[in-house]
């Protein structure tokens, strides 16, 4: 389990500690929001909680429910010692028996409410919780002298109604004898048990109850999700180092691309225009290229969490979607895919000065891959390195193998769902033919495979490093990398993987060499 540990007023958001920027509630937020897709992208099927104390009760429920806009949720909240909403955090200390002494001597006051004293905040908690769904467990002494145990018995009140359960939501008192107040309650010798308890058969009914609705519904929700994310903002969804942009490969088409630098530029890229990001291009840093597979679009969870690996690693990232895909327009044919592949390409290396541009390809991106590879080599250029995740041996072969895997007889049960997985090139007439263009590529190439892969069979991506091994006549340039079926990554989920930095790191140093 990983919990997101939000203090009260001492923690370090924006404009405490040694973080910069100006602390406002909007800004706070948004610091907690990144936090979790950071967090996301690098935790595999690890539980994500959040712990809020105080001021920090405030911005949890504030950014659980902008996570939920995004379609995402905590697995589990903790709030201790919180306030009902911002501004009764303010006026119920005057209220309170305890916290005379508080106002008796201004710097303690000060040291309360520095540095957030002199901003308006609402942190409606009170208003957030009738949104939410999250299993809730409230923490509070009966004792608390900054905020009244009242509080929690509110809070309480207004979680159980909106839940309507018991066991989702719980509120623990401490006896005001044992003399917390209100940051003691880590002294009690009780709480690991507590928190133990509390979310134990909670996720465990969650889990079984998921496994069941999400094997059918999960591909209608991306796509609803997808569809209803302004793409030309992706700092909406927690992508604060990375910029959007159109690029025109032909008349009538403009194609919608992210670009995110490398993630220990992210402070310096705030704030920054396209000029910025397209200088940054030039810092020497590794390029990567992603296309992905056949449906949704770039904000796909998948393909962002691709995209933070990448970028954590220290790499740049595009992504490109391809005409007729996200907010690109166009028609989208074979041709048209890898006409706007390579013109990303030229784009990328007219700024990229010595820095390697790769080229990962997942599922259908594979197949544009290996084909815009072979058009590159006809015009004397080649990519510095090729990646091919849950990879097909060519598009025919993709659509007939589909029926004949063991873990896809649901995406056929289920007419919608096959219409996600192939709009909007369900109807178009594709070759893609990876095992042949393979034959006559000599870039370094890693292929990367789960074997419990439910679209694209384990077989494929064998069947791929054979032909590409041969062709290359080198165990040095051609590597296959599988990831154990018990993993449960199936097609979209290697990003998942704790070991993949590393995986990409030694492919890249190899690169080098």
């Amino acid at each position: 389990m990983i919990s997101l540990l939000l203090t009260q007023i001492h923690s370090n958001m924006s404009g405490f500690g040694d973080s910069t920027g100006e602390p406002t509630e909007a800004g706070l937020t948004s610091d907690a929001v990144y936090l979790y897709h950071w967090v996301k992208a690098r935790s595999g099927n690890s539980p994500v909680c959040v712990w809020g104390h105080s001021i920090g009760s405030g911005v949890t429920t504030n950014t659980a429910v902008k996570l939920l806009e995004q379609g995402k949720q905590f697995d589990g909240i903790i709030l201790e010692g919180a306030f009902v909403t911002g501004q009764r955090a303010r006026d119920q200390p005057i209220e309170h028996p305890f916290t005379w002494f508080y106002w008796k001597f201004p710097y303690i006051q000060f040291i309360l409410f520095n540095p957030l004293k002199n901003n308006i905040f609402v942190f409606p908690t009170n208003e957030n919780l009738q949104k939410l769904r999250t299993p809730l467990m409230i923490l509070h002494a009966e004792d608390d002298h900054i905020v009244p145990f009242a509080s929690a018995q509110e809070i309480y009140r207004i979680a159980k109604k909106a839940q309507n359960s018991d066991k989702r939501v719980k509120l623990v008192p401490f006896d005001g004898a044992l003399g917390y107040l209100h940051n003691g309650l880590y002294k009690d010798p009780g709480l690991p048990e507590i928190i133990r308890s509390q979310w134990q058969w909670t996720w465990t009914k969650m889990g079984l109850l998921s496994l069941c609705i999400l094997s059918v519904s999960i591909p209608l929700l991306l796509h609803l999700f997808s569809d209803s994310i302004d793409l030309s903002r992706p700092s909406d969804i927690g992508l604060n180092h990375t910029i959007n942009m159109y690029l025109t490969p032909e008349e009538g088409v403009r194609v919608g691309v992210w670009h995110t630098v490398p993630e220990h530029r992210w402070k310096e890229a705030q704030g920054k225009d396209l000029d910025w990001y397209e200088k940054a291009l030039g810092d020497g840093s590794p390029i990567f290229i992603y296309l992905h597979g056949n449906r949704g679009n770039r904000s796909a969870p998948h393909r962002i969490g691709i995209a933070n690996v990448l970028s954590a690693v220290g790499y740049h990232v595009l992504v490109l979607d391809y005409r007729g895909f996200g907010d690109s327009t166009g028609e989208p044919t074979e041709a048209g895919l890898c006409t706007d592949v390579l013109y990303l390409y030229h784009w990328v290396k007219a700024r990229s000065g010595n820095s390697p541009v790769c080229v990962w390809g997942h599922s259908l991106g594979s197949g544009v891959a290996s084909t815009t590879a072979v058009k590159l080599l006809v015009q004397g250029k080649q990519f510095d390195g090729i990646i091919l995740e849950g990879a097909f041996l060519n598009a025919r072969m993709e659509t007939n193998k589909l029926t004949e895997h063991p873990f896809t007889w649901i995406y056929w049960k289920f007419p919608y769902i096959q219409y996600f997985l192939f709009n909007p090139l369900k109807n178009k007439d594709l070759n893609l033919p990876t095992d042949e263009n393979l034959q006559k590529i000599q870039t370094p190439l890693m292929i990367l495979h789960a074997e419990d892969d439910h679209l694209v069979p384990f077989a494929s991506a064998q069947e791929i490093y054979r032909i590409a091994k041969k062709a290359q006549n080198s165990d040095e340039h051609v590597k296959l990398v599988r990831f154990d079926g018990a993993l449960g990554y199936l097609h979209n989920g290697l990003y998942k993987d704790p070991g993949l930095p590393n995986i990409i790191r030694e492919f890249m140093q190899s690169l080098m060499t």
